[in-house]
């Protein structure tokens, strides 16, 4: 992580613009302000992707929902990023230099969609991309068209989390890895979060008909999918896995992470 942020801090001085990527379903928690301060006061453009995932009735201000998926998003991230640099392109041009070629770098937490948006932005696979946090290496620079090319960093975590649900929820949209999250903690975490919210849908995912309190759901869960270890006991720690990959894979509903 320290040689990334060195990376990123030799190149913001080249850099013209600074696209910041977040998780539609918690645009606020996956944003990274201690990064963001490494840029030293660039332009920044907050997207949001993963919208498809995502409860949008309460959309935060400041930030552009996209879906890679749809077939005018070239065309929109170009005149956002047009937009944002209005008055560099116009002093360009004054000077009579007609096509401008801009540097943005690309930042933004472990598996929020980086290595996605730039394939989809140079409608071609120019990087990697995987559901999991760490894939992106190095800092690499991607030639988009002739007016931008994009420096893709790898997504890190220099975040300082000062709530611990704050921490569950990164888990679940996969920007922490599984394997250093406290799992039953989590999953215990994402239960009461849909119980509260997302009521309805949490219990006809499952087929639930009665009022659970969280132990009864496990043993729920662990007798519906049969999750048996050895000496025929329960396998709780398979039931865990389950539902914890159900939530992260977000089968359940669209979620927004940040309801009050």
């Amino acid at each position: 992580m320290a040689k990334t942020v060195s990376c990123i801090k030799q190149q913001i001085n080249k850099i013209d613009l600074v696209i910041q990527i977040i998780d539609a379903r918690c645009v606020n928690i996956s944003s990274n302000s201690d990064l963001i301060k490494i840029c030293k006061n660039k332009p920044i453009i907050n997207i949001a992707l993963k919208s498809d995932l995502a409860d949008l009735k309460n959309k935060a201000d400041n930030v552009y929902y996209l879906d890679i998926m749809q077939k005018d998003f070239v065309n929109n991230v170009d005149k956002i990023i047009e937009n944002k640099l209005a008055s560099q392109i116009a002093k360009l041009k004054s000077k009579g230099l007609i096509n401008p070629n801009f540097y943005c770098m690309v930042v933004g937490l472990p598996n929020v969609g980086k290595s996605s948006f730039i394939n989809a932005f140079a409608k071609k696979n120019k990087v990697i991309v995987q559901n999991r946090p760490g894939i992106t290496k190095n800092i690499n620079l991607v030639k988009i068209n002739k007016f931008c090319s994009i420096y893709d960093t790898p997504g890190i975590l220099v975040k300082n989390i000062e709530r611990i649900e704050d921490g569950y929820i990164l888990g679940l949209i996969g920007s922490i890895s599984k394997k250093v999250l406290p799992i039953e903690d989590v999953v215990k975490f994402a239960f009461e979060f849909y119980i509260k919210y997302y009521p309805n849908e949490l219990k006809k995912y499952f087929g639930i008909n009665n009022k659970l309190d969280f132990q009864e759901f496990i043993d729920f869960v662990v007798n519906k999918y049969k999750f048996i270890g050895k000496n025929n006991s329960k396998d709780y720690m398979k039931a865990y896995d389950f539902i914890f990959n159900t939530f992260i894979n977000n089968k359940i509903c669209k979620v927004n992470y940040e309801k009050k």
